[in-house]
């Protein structure tokens, strides 16, 4: 190896002697010279693990440890490598993970023939628990369009593993990981993504490594639903601060990798979703303009396939943020009368329950169809049938756009006062 170090790989390290073994193997074999591979130990405390890491740095010169007295997180590992790296370029590979022959040689070959700051790598997903092996090769047509495709972000992987950086790029941009447990990688795929002025493909964008999924004790089965919000914050405070971020589409981007992370937390039955739903819906619905759009609904389309299978993140509780930021507006409206009949027990009906709640207003529900006359709701109301509606109340409150063009064409309400409660929490 020359003195000329073009590749710099960085490798967080903690115990698994016998996968770290392999992936050191796999790096030790690269059809490539003029590289170092420096593996952060992150105090590991398996002998098999550091015995592994010795006996490589003793037999090749270009395999370096650098040793953590207490565990920080792979986040600060990569940080620490990337401090000392001395390639031109760095590359974050996993130390349980198994990496093809070619893949530095295809990763340099990319950047240098295009003057790239990003290289990215396809991979396969490996399941060790089935044995099934998926293809995540690279659209070259992603890469030429991301500009103007609002699903970029989406579509690339938020993960340090699949990209080739210029290490200039990063350090004179001050992008680094974060110091968090899980998820740290987030902020520094978006960041690196959205700022590089040239991406390309490794090897056409065919999958160069295999990335191991099913392991008992596997940080991305971890994921902190906090974690991955002040990731997003982060992100988007970074680039807000460095380049032009509030554009339209940069927004739908970040906006639209968030709700993925959100629903790849929710399928992993990670603890405080509620918590970090409320978070994040404040984040997005008051602060991001894309929610205003029909964008949301292409996000929900895209990302979820039932209302049961993202059953925690309710629209219930949309329509009822949205109606919190306009609470005084909503109350002044009905406050000339304490007793008003919601028409429709959907879930801006839902909302508008729980809002009222303990406020002083009587508050009676009429549903279609007079399916459930007599019962009460989960906030408590009572269920009344259409004819006591009519005769009974004389302030209406329609809970959708439908509902309200329907009781304003019907000549039997136009002696009523009909509020359009979805003037108050549009999102559909």
């Amino acid at each position: 190896m020359s003195d000329n170090i073009k590749i710099s790989v960085i490798m967080p390290v903690h115990n698994r002697g016998r996968l770290v073994r392999e992936a050191i193997e796999d790096i030790v074999a690269q059809d490539f010279s003029d590289y170092e591979l420096i593996c952060v130990d992150d105090a590991s405390d398996e002998e098999e693990a550091l015995t592994v890491l010795y006996e490589y740095s003793s037999r090749h010169k270009f395999v370096r440890i650098i040793k953590s007295d207490k565990p920080n997180g792979a986040g600060v590992a990569r940080n620490i490598g990337l401090k000392n790296a001395g390639g031109e370029y760095v590359i974050f590979l996993d130390s349980d993970d198994r990496f093809d022959s070619d893949l530095l040689k295809l990763s340099y070959k990319s950047v240098i023939d295009m003057d790239a700051d990003i290289s990215l790598l396809g991979y396969r997903k490996w399941d060790v628990q089935t044995g099934q092996i998926i293809d995540r090769s690279v659209n070259k047509e992603l890469i030429e369009n991301r500009c103007n495709n609002e699903f970029f972000l989406t579509d690339i992987v938020a993960a340090p593993w699949n990209k080739l950086c210029r290490k200039r790029f990063l350090l004179e941009n001050g992008i680094e990981f974060q110091d968090i447990r899980s998820c740290n990688d987030y902020a520094f795929s978006v960041v690196s993504l959205s700022m590089a002025d040239r991406i390309t493909l490794a090897g056409e964008g065919r999958a160069l490594f295999s990335y191991r999924l099913g392991l008992e004790d596997q940080i991305s089965k971890q994921r902190d639903c906090r974690n991955l919000f002040d990731a997003y914050v982060y992100a988007k405070k970074f680039l807000a601060s460095h380049m032009h971020v509030d554009s339209f589409l940069s927004l739908q981007q970040l906006a639209k990798l968030m709700l993925s992370g959100v629903y790849q937390i929710k399928r992993e039955g990670t603890v405080y979703r509620e918590e970090f739903y409320k978070e994040i819906r404040q984040e997005l619905i008051r602060e991001n303009p894309i929610f205003k759009t029909e964008s949301l609904n292409v996000i929900r389309d895209y990302y979820i396939d039932s209302q049961d299978s993202f059953e925690w993140m309710d629209l219930a509780g949309d329509f009822l943020m949205q109606l919190k930021n306009k609470e005084d507006l909503l109350i002044e409206a009905i406050q000339d009368g304490n007793r008003w009949v919601v028409w429709g027990n959907g879930k801006r009906s839902l909302a508008l329950q729980k809002l009222l709640k303990g406020k002083g207003f009587d508050i009676s529900i009429c549903e279609t169809g007079d399916r459930n006359v007599g019962k009460y709701t989960d906030i408590g109301n009572l269920i009344i049938s259409t004819e006591d509606a009519l005769n009974s109340f004389e302030k209406v409150i329609a809970s959708t756009e439908k509902v309200y063009r329907y009781l304003k064409e019907k000549e039997v309400f136009h002696n009523h006062i009909i509020l359009n409660l979805s003037v108050y929490c549009p999102l559909e």
